[in-house]
């Protein structure tokens, strides 16, 4: 559309809509790309504000079923809002569906062609769809018309585009699109030292590259305070369940009753991404020694495997009432070898104490009968 034939367009609009109330805004027709004039209704207008608003404060939330439905609505009803597109995209790739994830944010790519946001969020689903070389060529365009900007805005966008692009090129098939992405992140890390995400992608091609003992310190120092960056840790957890993962821990953290805390949060992050065992193992490295030991009586001749599950759940709840500051990780432990079928292991783990040598020796190591009588002292239940 020209500019002459855009004023024209607009002065005729213009008295068409004099005296009406209505409004007129230039828009994008969302699988065309093409643009338009439309007329729309103020008090529609502010409404539709009022509900972008709340769908944007349920996003932040993370309430992402509410901000969905919101945000299903606004697009029925203005489909040229590319934010709204970008929204329902992230909602997509937050529950880990990237394929349906793409066609909003193509479609907001569409509406706002200079958004290097659009670009970044399009680049990482088709990565997580295992397409690195679609992600790589939109980075790669991206890269190429931000470089004719200037000032910090740029800048910090060229940096984000970068760190994807090499990100993006670490996970392709080919060796040398690997060392590539690698360089690039090499290069970015020597000009931003202390940039999170430089930072991150830096860990994650040292991870690729087997050093896990370069990587994992990375990942230890951003995971305080990107404790919700799911992609964080996704890579701390592949970090720890290294052949050489829990190793490498033992020399940055050491097993001891400060360390336990620390060590619980590990094996929440190694559990959630499927490391089982890694999961386990970190649990019981350093849990907190409870002042007084809790006998149990359980049977484990004749309990079928969920029989024996359910007087599992029942005596660790009332091994744990005795000290609360173990539950969470004696029930973590015991939640793990439950879902690894180790129940042998688990009745073991409630009643034994704990024989890590850096923990403090139990200073009552006689047990007060007062604490779990058996009710039952028939020797088959």
């Amino acid at each position: 559309m020209s500019a002459g034939s855009s004023r024209l367009k607009l002065e005729q609009a213009s008295r068409m809509s004099a005296g009406t109330g209505s409004l007129l805004e230039l828009r994008v027709h969302a699988s065309s790309g093409r643009s338009y004039w439309a007329f729309f209704d103020a008090t529609a207008a502010n409404e539709s504000s009022d509900e972008l608003g709340a769908a944007e404060r349920a996003f932040s939330a993370r309430l992402y079923r509410e901000a969905r439905g919101i945000y299903r609505e606004l697009a029925r009803r203005q489909p040229e809002l590319a934010l709204v597109h970008r929204r329902l995209g992230a909602i997509e790739m937050a529950n880990e569906r990237a394929a349906a994830a793409v066609p909003h944010l193509e479609t907001a790519l569409r509406l706002q062609p200079g958004s290097h946001q659009a670009v970044l969020e399009l680049a990482e689903a088709h990565r997580q769809q295992g397409r690195p070389e679609a992600a790589a060529a939109a980075l790669q365009a991206t890269l190429a018309a931000l470089g004719e900007r200037t000032g910090a805005a740029a800048e910090e966008a060229r940096t984000a585009v970068t760190v994807s692009l090499g990100r993006a090129l670490l996970a392709s098939g080919e060796e040398e699109g690997r060392r590539r992405g690698e360089q690039l992140i090499a290069a970015l890390l020597r000009r931003l030292p202390d940039d999170a995400d430089v930072r991150c992608a830096r860990g994650e091609a040292r991870l690729l590259w087997g050093y896990v003992e370069e990587a994992l310190p990375l990942f230890l120092g951003l995971i305080s305070a990107r404790f919700a960056d799911r992609g964080l840790r996704r890579l701390l957890a592949a970090a720890l369940a290294t052949p050489r993962g829990l190793e490498t821990l033992a020399t940055l953290l050491p097993p001891s009753r400060a360390a336990a805390p620390s060590l619980a949060y590990l094996a929440c992050v190694a559990r959630d991404h499927g490391h089982l065992g890694c999961c386990v193992a970190l649990t019981a490295q350093a849990p907190p020694r409870s002042r007084t030991r809790t006998r149990t009586h359980i049977r484990t001749r004749t309990h079928p495997a969920p029989t024996l599950a359910n007087a599992l759940r029942a005596r660790s709840a009332q091994a744990v009432a005795a000290e609360p500051d173990s539950a969470a990780h004696l029930l973590q432990l015991l939640h793990g070898l439950e879902r690894r079928r180790e129940h042998a292991a688990a009745v073991r783990a409630l009643l034994r104490p704990s024989t890590n040598p850096n923990l403090d020796p139990d200073p009552n190591p006689n047990p007060d009968p007062n604490l779990d009588p058996d009710p039952d002292p028939d020797p088959d239940h």
